[in-house]
């Protein structure tokens, strides 16, 4: 039953499954383990917490990905992410540089610390720091 549990969030990205196959593995390796209850309880918990731990630190960031990959592949970006890769153009406004893309203006900072001055056409390479990071075109 655990590993149906986990198949399925392979079609279903939902942990509630994920943390249910966990307990049920847990139980079992408390289960048989020949000690008093008290530590039954102690290693079941633990193994828990060993399980997610595992499961938020490494499986998730596989199971994205191979959810992406071949079954239901992630399309729509939002955000800032969207803007990645596009062109746009420095403004100066309240003679402060600003980098201006789809009618938007952001903060930015320029990839190879090269001036920038109105009018320089760039591309996004990353968002960080509230910041975009962006680079100039020749």
């Amino acid at each position: 039953m655990a590993i149906n549990l986990l198949l399925v969030e392979i079609f279903i990205l939902t942990e509630v499954t994920t943390f249910i196959a966990y307990i049920i593995v847990s139980y079992f390796i408390a289960y048989i383990i020949y000690v008093p209850i008290l530590s039954q309880i102690i290693v079941g918990l633990v193994s828990w917490w060993a399980m997610v731990a595992l499961h938020y630190y490494i499986f998730r960031k596989y199971i994205r990905m191979l959810t992406d990959k071949f079954i239901a592949p992630t399309k729509i970006k939002s955000g800032i992410e969207s803007h990645f890769g596009k062109v746009g153009e420095v403004q100066l406004i309240e003679n402060k540089l600003m980098f201006q893309i789809e009618d938007e203006l952001y903060f930015f900072v320029e990839q190879d610390n090269k001036q920038c001055k109105a009018g320089d056409n760039a591309t996004i390479i990353n968002y960080s720091n509230e910041k975009l990071t962006i680079k100039l075109n020749n």
